[in-house]
């Protein structure tokens, strides 16, 4: 998979309030405008690996700041190499900003909060787009019990110049652990960028927010997640309440009062009209 459009647009709502994954990649942003002229340049620049890429594709570059030794290192290295590469770097906080302390689900690089936080309503997109990668990572761990989560790592992420393109298809092949874990990292790493410029001091750790108010909600006594819904990057775990909501082209239902038809649309009565799916 293939992840285009990059540049500011104006931040849509979102419903923070179920788990439905809402950390969409934003329609309309042109990676081209965003990263027009190359931005900030390294003072020094290390050979490129001998790796044999497809036409048009560079590595993206590693950043040194920031390594756990596990994925977090990943979406640190793309984000950190799209804010770098954007016009309006100067006016953006910095990717050690986001991810090293901020709101209830990207408390990425700090060992208490990350253990403490990962729970409650996002504060805001930037939030909201960590809690989808959490989420889409719960999933990997839930399809394959033989994948090991964020430290399932994967070969070198890709740039396509002329498409305006990120790509993880020398992660690993479609499906697996590694390729779906790259496909989660991206989405964030472009998400965060695209949400950058809505970074609020106030729910910086460094600057005092507590992630004690961030308080788990779930879904009723006796209940878990235990099904996913959608495809990757934008699966996500839900509750199946004995089986009584299902899956429908990327969103939940009420298994007892609706169906699936065909073409991923709901309805009470599936009619044979075939309206396309709209999350294909």
């Amino acid at each position: 998979m293939k992840i285009a459009a990059f540049g500011f647009a104006m931040i849509q709502a979102v419903d923070l309030d179920y788990f439905e994954n809402t950390g969409e990649i934003l329609p309309g942003f042109d990676m081209g405008n965003a990263l027009r002229n190359g931005g900030r340049k390294n003072k020094k620049k290390k050979k490129p690996k001998k790796t044999n890429l497809p036409a048009g594709a560079k590595m993206l570059p590693t950043q040194r700041a920031l390594k756990i030794g596990d994925n977090r290192d990943k979406v640190a290295d793309i984000l950190y190499w799209l804010l770098q590469n954007s016009p309006d770097s100067g006016n953006l906080p910095t990717y050690s900003d986001i991810l090293n302390g901020y709101g209830c689900w990207c408390q990425f690089y700090d060992a208490e909060n990350w253990a403490s936080s990962n729970k409650g309503t996002p504060t805001d997109n930037l939030d909201t787009a960590c809690r989808s990668w959490n989420k889409c990572y719960d999933c990997i761990n839930q399809d394959d019990s033989t994948c090991d989560g964020i430290s399932s790592t994967y070969s070198d992420v890709l740039y396509f110049a002329e498409t305006s393109e990120i790509s993880c298809e020398l992660a690993g092949a479609e499906g697996s652990c590694e390729r779906n874990a790259c496909e989660c990292d991206v989405k964030l790493a472009v998400s965060l960028f695209q949400s950058s410029i809505e970074f609020d001091d106030a729910y910086s750790s460094e600057n005092g927010f507590d992630t004690a108010s961030c308080i788990a909600t779930g879904g009723g006594p006796g209940f878990a997640p235990d099904k996913c819904c959608g495809t990757y990057p934008d699966r996500f775990p839900f509750y199946s309440y004995d089986n009584t909501r299902g899956c429908c082209a990327g969103k939940t239902y009420d298994k007892d009062t609706l169906q699936c038809c065909e073409g991923g649309h709901v309805a009470v009565v599936c009619d044979g009209m075939n309206f396309g799916n709209p999350y294909a």
